[in-house]
């Protein structure tokens, strides 16, 4: 019997390559890719804007990522709880 913690540590779970993504999530990226296209297109004119675009998206970028990170160990917290309460009934 396979589990899910070997499953991480043999890779064969938790890479974004091999979630499912939604149908909506893709045509949401999509939309806002396309988006950031035509902007960024719009910026090439000004430098100065277009460091700032640049500026944001990088320091969005990493909030994203700290919050996916932290949303992820709260869920993972409350899961062992789960299973703690069903093994011991608690």
């Amino acid at each position: 019997m396979k589990s899910a913690i070997e499953d991480i540590i043999n890779g064969n779970r938790g890479k974004i390559d091999q979630m499912k993504l939604s149908e909506e999530y893709k045509a949401a990226l999509h939309a806002a890719s396309e988006a950031e296209e035509v902007f960024m297109q719009k910026l090439q004119d000004n430098a100065e804007a277009l460091e700032l675009y640049r500026q944001l998206s990088d320091a969005v970028d990493l909030t994203r990522e700290m919050e996916v990170e932290d949303i992820y160990k709260e869920a993972f917290r409350f899961a062992f709880l789960i299973a703690v309460d069903v093994f011991y009934g608690t």
